[in-house]
């Protein structure tokens, strides 16, 4: 009775065995999917990506980029490498034709966004294939010890309240380029003049900051461990992240004027099933919402129950929550990007030599 009831066993084993072999065999393949995006959004181990490679059947790589340049740089080289790009509504005209698809399912996601975001979307004029991947707000992270800075402050009063004091402006040919033709003009002005003689140029630039260190970076957080930090122009992500791991005595301030609103926009390069499913997911609610807790980066969707730390809730309530204060930052013309690109990459060349020849 013994030995039949193992050799029952016995062969039950074997069975379960060759069951799982077979569940094995049959199990469907995994597709590559290569995703150009920001740094920071991707992260292959986690758990909500592990998640969206099982419901889609793929593997997912990504190559980051720090810089629109290097984006649009790389796009165009490598176009055909790539099946998603995750990148800045800023430079969409520039590499609108490497980017659109006249046929797609992802705009339908845009149905779910807010009202005023659904027509912020609809007077964009994107492509089916684009959605809106995160929002942000850029502003001035500040060392309360060294400036003060208020709303009624212009460009050069907060350039002069940082006397002798180091300084960071975000590395955005655009966003940046933007910010300092307040140099000339205080007030919005049409971005499709700034790449004229009488808006901003390197002699005005140096004529602001003088003996103050000037940096041009998009991860500070080294630079700003300096004692004589004063303030850098970022995204609200970056400087919230820095409040949080740095130096919680720093404070983030919008300011009326100099802030903006953008956007960054996720595209499905083609057509493929697996890619589809990618963009989809990529773009939901659920990995969205997640990633606005995880980079303080906004969802599109506006979630109002998952937001904890207090600077991101004023920003969420007084600027997003509030459509009238949203300041667009404007697009570039795609026939004006290599001019500004080539003097924007003048500027740090000429900011990197300044720092240099300072005592």
């Amino acid at each position: 009775m013994t030995y039949k009831l193992a050799t029952q066993c016995y062969f039950f084993v074997v069975f379960l065995s060759l069951l799982a072999n077979s569940a094995e065999a049959v199990k469907m393949p995994s597709h590559p999917v290569n995703i150009l995006t920001w740094w920071g959004y991707i992260d292959n181990h986690s758990v909500e990506i592990k998640r969206i490679e099982s419901l889609c059947h793929a593997h997912l790589s990504h190559d980051d980029y720090t810089a629109n340049d290097e984006f649009v740089d790389r796009l165009v080289q490598h176009n055909s490498h790539y099946d998603i790009a995750i990148f800045s509504d800023t430079i969409f005209t520039t590499v609108k034709e490497n980017v659109t698809l006249y046929s797609s399912e992802l705009h339908r996601l845009t149905r779910h966004y807010p009202k005023p975001l659904q027509r912020h979307y609809r007077e964009s004029h994107f492509p089916p294939n684009i959605a809106f991947f995160t929002l942000s707000m850029t502003g001035f992270l500040y060392n309360p010890a060294m400036v003060d800075i208020n709303s009624t402050d212009s460009l050069k009063a907060i350039f002069d309240k940082a006397t002798q004091h180091l300084i960071v402006i975000l590395d955005d040919l655009v966003e940046s380029y933007i910010f300092l033709n307040h140099i000339i003009d205080n007030n919005l002005f049409d971005p499709g003049d700034i790449t004229k003689p009488h808006y901003f140029t390197w002699k005005k630039l140096k004529a602001l900051f003088k003996n103050k260190y000037l940096f041009i970076a998009n991860r500070p957080h080294q630079i700003i461990k300096q004692r004589d930090f004063s303030w850098a122009y970022l995204w609200s992500g970056e400087a919230i992240d820095i409040i949080n791991s740095e130096n919680p005595k720093f404070k983030f301030f919008v300011h009326p004027t100099l802030s903006y609103l953008s956007a960054d926009l996720i595209a499905a390069l083609n057509q493929n099933k697996t890619t589809t499913c990618v963009a989809k997911a990529l773009a939901s609610q659920q990995f969205l919402n997640q990633l606005q807790r995880s980079t303080y980066y906004f969802s599109p969707y506006l979630p109002k129950n998952t937001i904890e730390n207090p600077i991101f809730q004023a920003i969420y309530t007084h600027y997003l929550l509030n459509p009238t204060h949203w300041h667009w930052v404007p697009t570039i013309p795609a026939e004006d990007y290599p001019t500004i690109k080539s003097h924007w990459r003048y500027i740090k060349f000429k900011q990197a030599q300044h720092n240099d020849e300072i005592p």
